[in-house]
């Protein structure tokens, strides 16, 4: 399924979701601080030439979480870095300069906290190849909230980005890092 396709299929998720009215809505910003490992492929075509690399950044996130009545729930969040640290093993190509995901989140709401899988598409922007060109590709996560008060909730995610290089050469980028966030929920 193409990363288009998928990026419609989860917005129109979240304006059905937002257009019914039985469904308790909760609207959310936050700010996270996230850590890992990447591993590139600079030749995917023909036997691996793997690197290894670092990324660490800190993002904004906002959302919609759409409750169904019971103790499941799905939503729609954005994520957008304000500051990130990539390098890897070549020390070349290493001027990531942003990241950004969208993403469908479900969840089960256990009463202080909840489990939640979310999936979605990742855009990476900057000289990540010889050709100067971003990537594109899936984020996969999984995680924990945990409410610290009415509005507050601190999180802790596992999260996978899995993306090509936007060129001839269509290099993959693919990281694993953990995130903890504290959100605010209108």
């Amino acid at each position: 399924m193409g990363h288009r396709r998928i990026l419609a299929l989860t917005v129109s998720a979240a304006a059905l979701l937002s257009a019914g009215q039985a469904f308790a809505q909760q609207f959310y910003i936050g700010l996270g601080a996230e850590s890992g490992t990447n591993l590139t492929d600079w030749n995917p075509g023909g036997s691996p030439d793997l690197h290894v690399g670092s990324l660490s950044l800190a993002s904004v996130l906002a959302g919609a979480k759409f409750d169904f009545g019971g103790p499941f729930y799905a939503g729609a969040e954005a994520e957008t870095t304000l500051s990130i640290n990539y390098t890897n093993d070549l020390n070349a190509f290493d001027g990531l300069t942003g990241l950004t995901r969208v993403r469908g989140i479900i969840g089960y709401d256990f009463g202080g906290f909840d489990l939640f899988a979310a999936a979605g598409v990742v855009q990476l922007s900057g000289n990540l190849d010889d050709h100067g060109a971003g990537a594109s590709g899936m984020t996969y996560g999984v995680g924990i909230n945990t409410s610290v008060g009415n509005n507050i909730d601190l999180r802790i995610e596992a999260i996978m980005d899995s993306a090509t290089t936007n060129s001839p050469d269509a290099y993959t980028w693919d990281a694993t890092s953990v995130r903890a966030a504290a959100i605010y929920k209108f």
